[in-house]
């Protein structure tokens, strides 16, 4: 949490190493050299031991990105903030927990509903794919992240030129980063597949579902944080709920018909539709129509209002 917490802080004031490096990187590398110390020490690989190493690794871990984060932790608001002001933060926080929810165990939820409707083995085949599927979102989701102060400073500004710049900019980079990982995945997927053993080749279809889900969902860009800036949550709340429940009644219908690669299509299907509904969100609230945005060139009052 403390992670979290300091991440969110680095990536307001615009440090975006100490947002993911510390997490994704520093975390990881001292888990491989603790494991390794306690192999090397011949101290029993046990499950408590693991955790132990991880605590003590993630607790590093939160330290140093709160002391390399000090500095920037001077915050302060201009005056004291009224009881108004309160219920406006708990109003617009309540729909967010909910859509964090969603899109954190969104992939664990499809898991346990396949876990139903496939045989254990189809289901391990499907969750491979769909954690690789998950690098390449965690790529998306961080482009997204980064690009919240600029939609923050532009709605703050009222500066529309400003809003479009940040989103083309967001929408060119995963759309460079997706295309770029589905021809991976179409030519090599198979070939990747066989790093956990010859029985998952065969979910190299499903492979490319999932991929191509993420291309779609980066043309439409990041609507789930615009709308966040622009205080519309329940909307994001209203299409993740639809999205899920289409994930759902789409499972029952095409998973026992098709198998791993329908139940692929399917998650593609509902992630990109929880997309477009926000779209059109984005666009009945703010006027900015993602696709005109994903497909204009920037102008000389564009970059003005970036330099400001």
């Amino acid at each position: 949490a403390a992670m979290r917490f300091g991440g969110a802080l680095s990536n307001t004031a615009r440090r975006f190493y100490l947002t993911y490096l510390p997490d994704v990187t520093f975390r990881p590398l001292l888990l491989v050299g603790g494991l390794l110390g306690i192999y090397v020490l011949a101290v029993p690989m046990t499950t408590t031991n693991v955790l132990l190493v991880h605590l003590v690794v993630a607790m590093a871990a939160s330290c140093l990105l709160w002391f390399v984060l000090r500095p920037r932790r001077q915050f302060r608001l201009g005056g004291v903030q009224p009881v108004s002001e309160h219920k406006a933060w708990r109003q617009a926080a309540t729909p967010m927990i909910f859509v964090t929810l969603l899109t954190s165990l969104l992939a664990d939820i499809d898991v346990l509903l396949l876990s139903t409707l496939l045989p254990a083995e189809q289901v391990g085949i499907f969750s491979v794919c769909l954690r690789i599927m998950l690098l390449v979102e965690f790529g998306i989701q961080t482009v997204f992240q980064m690009s919240m102060p600029d939609f923050a400073e532009a709605q703050a500004r009222n500066e529309t030129l400003l809003m479009h710049a940040a989103m083309r900019r967001a929408q060119h980079a995963t759309l460079a980063f997706t295309l770029l990982a589905f021809c991976g995945v179409a030519v090599f997927g198979e070939g990747i597949l066989l790093l956990f053993g010859e029985r998952f080749t065969v979910g190299a279809d499903a492979l490319v579902f999932l991929i191509g889900g993420q291309v779609l969902r980066s043309l439409v860009g990041p609507v789930t944080q615009v709308l966040t800036v622009v205080g519309a949550q329940m909307r994001s709340l209203m299409s993740y709920g639809i999205a899920l429940l289409v994930l759902i009644a789409g499972n029952a219908f095409f998973v026992p018909l098709i198998g791993v690669e329908g139940a692929a299509a399917v998650l593609s299907f509902s992630m990109v539709l929880g997309a477009l509904l926000q779209a059109q969100a984005v666009l009945q609230k703010t006027g900015h129509s993602v696709l005109s945005t994903l497909f204009s060139l920037p102008v000389t009052q564009e970059q003005l209002a970036d330099s400001r």
